[in-house]
């Protein structure tokens, strides 16, 4: 929480979890500022019960304050060649081959041989790598140079993830890390380093293999190195160990996560085989074995060299010789697996004949029928008839509807003037007989 700080009503309360301890301030309202008295030998009480003590954790800034560091530092001045292993606190600096790194102060403590005492020197790139690389890790330095990184988790159970991301790949520059575990080291312990860091070797205290289920080009052997695949995707995941007995092996799990690789130990992982039975194909039985407890393996025809006999076709794998087939079966193992092969007759397709295309009747010309003559015609032939009205007709119809209209017009005058007179002589009667 985001707590404002009020002097005399603010608690800070020192909290943690699995993975990392925190420092998590409570807003007051009440409480008081409490002060916390610890003995001198603390962190030696704290590491006889199994616990780290506090000189390995500091309240400070953020990573600005951190040096940026370009390549290998010259050591030549500092340290003497040999082995250096880093101690949980200052006072354990007690003889040679011990040293502690004080990141707040940028100091480092060293036991030397020459004086038979711890010195301290400042030297805040030296300070940054050692207490990045943890309790019980370790440097060799030859030559004034750090030649091997040997990275171990934590030993501490309630811290049990070791992030080292913060150290890239330029600090490793020609110089060999070896990530290892020992018996004391607790199971589901782990380290993280940089995706950068993509080349490292082992120590797990015998001869190390490549375990199967392994996700396709994220690891792979060169010598004594094994290189992971930066760009591979996320979640990807390997795993190599040391037998320990028959089935039985001790591993590191590398998963690839954002930005880094997490390498996980576990001291005893059950390791099991995948049978693949030709059951009628051509080949010898394919065995997978070293395939670890809980993973899912696909199973394809392609990951075993059995082939199908001739006119024969895959149908897929079956938990017993006539079962029921699927073409790409998932299986968790949880112990010892048997798949079989299905096979069924190769469907030949046959080929289609066309049918054959009839050839076109052709059909007989007609004959021509010939033109007949044309009649001859007559020197004394009548003239042709021609159609239209003749001169005089139109002649006469224009004098015929000229009749016709002055016989109307004096019809209708007539008419009109014997109605005039009718009219007058009504009036001369009136006026006689008035």
């Amino acid at each position: 929480t985001g707590a404002t700080m009020t002097k005399g009503n603010t608690s800070i309360i020192i909290t943690g979890y699995s993975t990392m301890n925190r420092v998590q301030i409570l807003p007051g309202g009440g409480f008081k500022t409490i002060k916390i008295e610890l003995p001198d030998n603390w962190d030696q009480l704290m590491d006889e019960l199994g616990y780290e003590g506090l000189s390995n954790f500091y309240l400070g800034k953020e990573d600005e304050d951190e040096p940026h560091i370009i390549g290998p530092i010259d050591v030549s001045n500092i340290l003497k060649d040999g082995n250096y292993r880093i101690m949980p606190n200052v006072k354990e600096v007690n003889s040679r081959g011990k040293i502690f790194s004080d990141i707040a102060t940028g100091t480092v403590t060293y036991y030397s041989s020459d004086s038979g005492k711890a010195i301290e020197i400042t030297n805040q790139n030296l300070a940054f790598i050692i207490g990045s690389l943890g309790t019980s890790s370790s440097i060799r330095v030859w030559a004034g140079t750090i030649i091997d990184y040997i990275i171990l988790p934590s030993s501490v159970k309630y811290q049990i993830q070791k992030d080292v991301s913060a150290l890239d790949e330029n600090i490793f520059k020609n110089a060999n890390i070896i990530i290892s575990a020992k018996k004391a080291t607790p199971d589901g312990s782990s380290i993280v380093l940089s995706s950068t860091v993509n080349c490292v070797m082992f120590d797990l205290e015998g001869d190390i293999e490549i375990l199967n289920g392994n996700t396709p080009g994220f690891l792979t052997k060169n010598n004594d190195s094994y290189i992971l695949n930066s760009s591979a995707r996320y979640e990807s995941i390997a795993r190599l160990g040391v037998k320990i007995s028959d089935n039985i092996y001790k591993i590191f799990t590398i998963t690839k996560g954002l930005g880094k690789f997490i390498y996980t130990y576990n001291s005893s992982v059950e390791t099991y085989s995948i049978t693949y039975h030709a059951n009628g194909g051509v080949g010898e039985d394919y065995i997978v074995s070293k395939v670890t407890y809980g993973e899912n393996v696909l199973a394809t025809l392609a990951e075993t060299k059995i082939t199908p006999k001739e006119n024969k076709q895959f149908v897929g794998w079956s938990t017993s010789e006539n079962g029921k087939a699927i073409k790409e079966i998932i299986i968790k193992i949880e112990g010892n697996k048997e798949l079989y092969a299905l096979w069924k007759d190769e469907e030949i397709e046959q080929e289609s004949v066309p049918e054959p295309i009839p050839e076109p009747v052709l059909e007989p010309e007609p004959e021509p029928v010939p033109e007949p003559a044309p009649e001859p015609i007559s020197e004394y032939a009548p003239e042709p008839k021609t159609s239209g009205i003749s001169t005089g007709a139109i002649i006469g119809i224009i004098v015929g509807c000229v009749t016709i209209v002055v016989g109307f017009s004096i019809y209708y005058f007539a008419i009109k003037k014997k109605k005039k007179m009718k009219q007058m002589d009504m009036d001369m009667d009136i006026g006689l007989t008035s």
